[in-house]
């Protein structure tokens, strides 16, 4: 099982506390407090690579500097990727389109594909009551 210390290794060479805590535990946008985000949202804030070369990049890759790190609440991170790319995706992660009829947009502007949130209902319903497996994801 991976730890938070081992995820905060891998996506931010260690660096994610240093940088939460470098700029005051809020976000660097807009002023949420880490405190506030997690009643809020029931996370712990989020650290954003400026250079968007963190997640999805081969390690190689990242650029793990603490000079190109900030510290944002969902809000801005969602922001700041759809002004950078995000947006001009024409599939979700696992391969399906993002058709009017397969999109929502959800209360923090982000798009979000219909089939992979009625598949992870149907999981969470599964585990939660039991049931028929779930076969693997399908296109």
């Amino acid at each position: 099982m991976t730890t938070r210390v081992d995820r905060d290794k891998y996506l931010f060479g260690g660096n994610r506390e240093l940088v939460i805590q470098r700029d005051g535990e809020k976000c660097v946008k807009c002023g949420m407090t880490r405190e506030e985000h997690q009643t809020k949202y029931g996370l712990d804030i989020t650290v954003d690579h400026i250079d968007n070369n963190g997640r999805n990049k081969p390690r190689p890759l990242k650029n793990n500097d603490p000079d190109n790190l900030q510290t944002l609440c969902l809000p801005c991170h969602t922001r700041k990727d759809n002004r950078n790319g995000n947006v001009n995706k024409t599939q979700c992660n696992h391969g399906h389109e993002f058709t009017p009829e397969n999109t929502y947009i959800d209360k923090d502007g982000g798009r979000n594909c219909r089939t992979c949130k009625r598949r992870q209902n149907r999981e969470l319903y599964h585990r939660k009551y039991g049931g028929h497996e779930v076969v693997a994801w399908q296109k």
